[in-house]
């Protein structure tokens, strides 16, 4: 299955939106979503370690699935970013191998 790398920058003065949809976007990366999963994730900051934004790796059975994972998370349904990019990824350095199903819980995100 193809990868996806999303990235998501924040609104200006929008750390308190993502501080109050920050639980419910952790628990949308973990529930199963027809032919997506997140694999890897987490806050992309600035050089005073603020969070600015959002960065996902994403398995994927098309880029449809992928942008419809996106479009549920509670960041992207509250408006949080002002910009976001999806780019198809060709994981080779660290790439995992594949498995039958993905794993039950994933890492804190």
């Amino acid at each position: 299955m193809p990868y996806f790398v999303f990235q998501g920058i924040d609104r200006a003065e929008s750390e308190a939106l993502r501080l109050r949809t920050r639980e419910d976007h952790r628990v949308h990366l973990r529930q199963a979503f027809p032919g997506c999963r997140c694999v890897l994730g987490g806050p992309l900051t600035n050089d005073s370690g603020q969070m600015i934004g959002t960065l996902l790796i994403l398995e994927a059975e098309a880029r449809d699935a992928a942008a419809a994972f996106v479009a549920r998370d509670p960041y992207a349904l509250n408006g949080l970013f002002q910009e976001t990019r999806l780019t198809r990824w060709n994981w080779t350095m660290g790439a995992p191998e594949p498995t039958a199903s993905p794993p039950e819980r994933l890492g804190d995100v």
